[in-house]
């Protein structure tokens, strides 16, 4: 039956070679030459045929590179879905190499919102991360679309090493962009220069360094609506903020 099936992936109606791949989707037990077979409709004409191709390659551990380099190749690709689909296909893999990471990081700026997202969700927690496409999720917070700088707000709050350096130049839209997250919950941020920000509705509080040598944007908070800035020297939870909850 898998036999058959695989046959279709040659079928001359896309749709067929599309309901094909997808009842391949997910096999665990499926030979190198049906593997094949689905990696050779990543160049396939249409569109959502190529779509289905990246998805049924998703998420498998055993993808040698000229797989993951034909997928990594559709970070080009004409069609916007199809971009994001091997955006995400290649997220959460371990073992990207600089130049497919520089590929994810080329499409913060692409034209379309939901691949911008796409681009920061996959660079989101990756700890070898250069300050250049930092910056990139960075400048995404001024992005026009809301759901790409909410991405890029989380994609920072959660980077396991961050220089304040990356948002001297996006700090009121930092900011702003925590606002908006949430009117409900308090925000922590860790910093690499051994300090945090901690930020509620009213409150801001910056450690060690970041308090002394940023007293511009201890001034640029407290002009966007931030009603305290306070120092927090021994990094423990800022009292106002524990009375909070």
């Amino acid at each position: 039956m898998l036999q058959g099936i695989a046959a279709r992936l040659e079928d001359k109606v896309a749709y067929v070679r599309e309901a094909a791949i997808r009842a391949l989707q997910g096999r665990a037990d499926l030979p190198e030459q049906m593997l094949q077979g689905i990696a050779a409709r990543l160049e396939d004409k249409v569109a959502y045929v190529r779509e289905a191709a990246i998805g049924a390659l998703q998420g498998r551990a055993d993808l040698p590179e000229q797989m993951l380099q034909g997928i990594a190749a559709r970070l080009e690709d004409e069609v916007a879905y199809v971009r994001r689909a091997a955006i995400r296909a290649l997220q959460g893999r371990a073992d990207l190499p600089e130049q497919m990471l520089q590929g994810i990081a080329a499409r913060l700026e692409h034209e379309v919102a939901y691949v911008r997202q796409a681009a920061i969700r996959a660079l989101q927690g990756r700890a070898d991360l250069p300050e250049q496409m930092l910056q990139g999720i960075a400048a995404r917070l001024e992005d026009e679309d809301r759901d790409v700088r909410q991405a890029a707000i989380e994609a920072l709050l959660f980077q396991p090493a961050l220089s304040l350096d990356v948002l001297s130049s996006y700090v009121l839209s930092f900011y702003e962009a925590l606002l908006q997250k949430s009117f409900g919950e308090h925000l922590y941020w860790y910093a690499s220069d051994s300090g945090f920000i901690g930020t509620s509705l009213r409150h801001i509080s910056l450690t060690g360094k970041q308090y002394n040598g940023k007293e511009a944007v201890r001034k640029l908070l407290l002009e966007k609506g931030a009603a305290n800035v306070v120092k927090d020297g021994d990094r423990r939870l800022p009292p106002h903020l524990a009375a909070d909850n």
